[in-house]
């Protein structure tokens, strides 16, 4: 039964990173009247808090592995900082506290290392690094307040 329910929950990850990546390709679209999913800085938070704790799975878990994917995570969690403080009212410190929280940054390795985190990981990896550098590049491609969106 238990396996199961993971089973199922890394199928619903799975279709949450996918989601978040075809959600930042939207962003290069223009904006239609009323859909607020194609408005610039939409799903930003989500994602920034995605990549963040995917790049601390690299780091933390995976050194010295999968190089490419690592140096594209921190470039894309880089590129996710500077949209996040040209584009919102966040202080440095919230900033910090943002990627504690939602990025498991300082996270501990117990948590950081198994289930969800581990999962989802191996699934960015086998996406490859040009496809998340796609979509870091749609999603910031425009100025826009950085929102949560939809992409959970």
């Amino acid at each position: 039964m238990e396996r199961k329910a993971s089973a199922v929950h890394r199928a619903a990850l799975l279709i949450v990173l996918c989601a978040s990546i075809m959600l930042a390709a939207a962003q290069i679209a223009p904006a239609r009247a009323g859909d607020d999913t194609l408005r610039p800085g939409v799903g930003v938070l989500c994602i920034w808090g995605i990549y963040t704790a995917m790049a601390e799975v690299g780091k933390r878990c995976h050194a010295g592995q999968d190089e490419e994917m690592q140096a594209e995570l921190q470039r894309a969690v880089s590129r996710l900082d500077s949209y996040v403080a040209a584009n919102s009212r966040m202080t440095p410190e919230q900033m910090a506290q943002f990627k504690r929280e939602q990025g498991l940054v300082s996270a501990p390795l117990e948590q950081l290392c198994h289930g969800d985190p581990e999962h989802m990981y191996h699934d960015l990896v086998a996406q490859g690094a040009p496809a998340l550098r796609s979509s870091i590049d749609a999603m910031v491609a425009h100025p826009g307040e950085p929102t949560w969106g939809d992409c959970l």
